[in-house]
């Protein structure tokens, strides 16, 4: 049963008693308001008084915050630190001129939108007028694994997924990305070796951008062809949900470590050099303005932005005995699904997926397997437009509305025994065959 918690306002009184202000602060307790209203006093010299309201963030009823009037920033941060200091919990400060009346509904929710818009959490990735439309690709495959329930957070049944999409990133564009990379042969002044960072705290052996070229595609003016690359996913995403807002996984996530692009060249001598990793999970972030404002939850949560990871592979000409694919885990079970890096295409998979990269064979020589990687934050609508109901981000259409003799769907591992099973305590037992449109197969690969 969802908990709505009374929220604590302080009144700004402007008799000829000392004047005091009006502090919000929704989901604590009586003990946690004065903490609030202690802090806000000693950050300004001004003092604050409780009365009672209602009122909540729209779209975000379960969202705890503190409305500070006429605060400056330094008196939030102070707000906060008292917070954190009383271990009340994920906090979210947020300040606002001094509104009229009794009812604070539209200073609380344009407090939020400039929260959103100061910290980057929704800002539309840079797009321009394109001719190409979602009908021209088609969906190679369909893949959920890592199946389980989700007991820490809403209880239900959850999978992640993985996508292959052919056709969003045609010839023409795939060369203009490859050179946007500094082309083919590898270009030592635009890769490095070492130089690939795309987890937090973690740097590979293998080729990596220079930090001057990654800030260059990171920066406010990307080039032409990213642009119609993030043009081509973001008409992508919504011709699969209604009114989606997609994002760059925003700076104030993880500060500068995590860029929101990476880009990988490995070549066949880099063989036993890569492990399995997820790109970034919700619900395991670090304490942040991102987790202040949405929380920490399970990908793929109802009416929250969806951690989604971009792969596009750019080597020209890579015949399927070179190798290199992208290896997809399903933990419990063990299993696996390669995802063959043909040129052009584009995976689309959940960032808390487990996958790991595969290097080229022998016979593939010194070429490098060239992809990048954009890692996204599609939204179902805007923050405070996001409804309270079932409103999970897609990754591709309905079933009803996609040409299935395209669509390999596969349900691998655990994805496929599904929440009854999941639920009982027995052994693992893997069924012979899944439903009738998937196989399970140890080492499946998506040609």
């Amino acid at each position: 049963m969802r908990w709505v918690a009374a929220l604590l306002v302080l009144e700004r009184c402007t008799s000829l008693s000392t004047p005091f202000r009006r502090l919000l602060g929704s989901g604590l307790s009586d003990m946690q308001a004065l903490v609030a209203a202690e802090a806000a006093r000693q950050a300004t010299g001004i003092e604050h008084r409780l009365v009672k309201s209602t009122a909540r963030i729209s779209g975000l009823s379960e969202r705890r915050f503190l409305l500070v009037e006429d605060a400056e920033q330094q008196t939030l941060d102070d707000v906060a630190a008292a917070m954190d200091a009383c271990n009340a919990g994920t906090v979210l400060s947020l300040g606002a001129p001094s509104w009229g009346g009794n009812d604070p509904q539209s200073a609380i929710d344009a407090a939020a939108v400039a929260y959103v818009d100061r910290y980057h959490l929704a800002t539309p990735v840079a797009t321009h007028e394109t001719t190409w439309e979602p009908g021209v690709a088609r969906v190679a495959a369909h893949v959920e694994l890592d199946g389980a329930r989700r007991d820490d957070f809403d209880g239900r049944w959850d999978v992640s997924e993985v996508v292959v999409v052919d056709g969003l990133v045609d010839e023409p564009l795939r060369a203009a990305l490859l050179s946007c990379l500094g082309g083919e042969p590898l270009n030592p002044r635009t890769w490095v070796r070492g130089g690939l960072s795309d987890v937090a705290g973690r740097r590979g052996s293998s080729w990596g951008l220079r930090p001057a070229h990654l800030e260059w595609l990171c920066g406010s003016r990307p080039p032409d062809a990213l642009v119609e690359l993030q043009t081509r996913l973001n008409k992508w995403f919504q011709s699969c949900n209604p009114n989606p807002i997609v994002s760059r996984m925003p700076e104030a996530c993880f500060g500068g470590d995590v860029p929101p692009i990476a880009a990988n060249a490995p070549v066949a001598s880099d063989a036993g050099t890569f492990g399995y990793h997820v790109d970034a999970d919700p619900f395991l972030l670090p304490p942040s303005p991102f987790t202040d404002f949405f929380g920490y939850y399970v990908n793929r949560a109802a009416a929250k932005p969806r951690w989604v990871s971009a792969l596009v592979y750019l080597s020209p000409d890579w015949p399927l005995h070179f190798g290199a694919p992208t290896r997809f885990l399903d933990p419990p079970s063990k299993r696996t699904v390669d995802v063959a890096p043909t040129p052009g295409r584009v995976v689309l998979l959940d960032q808390d997926v487990s996958h790991c990269v595969v290097a080229p064979r022998k016979v593939a020589g010194h070429r490098p397997r060239f992809s990048l990687v954009l890692k996204l934050l599609v939204h179902p609508a805007h923050p405070l437009g996001a409804s309270d109901g079932d409103a999970t981000v897609r990754l591709a259409p309905p079933f009803e509305e996609a040409d299935l003799k395209y669509r390999r769907h596969m349900r691998v591992g655990s994805a496929a025994r599904g929440p009854s099973a999941a639920s009982a305590a027995e052994p693992w037992e893997l069924p012979p065959r899944l439903d009738p449109v998937g196989d399970l197969l140890q080492g499946l690969t998506v040609p």
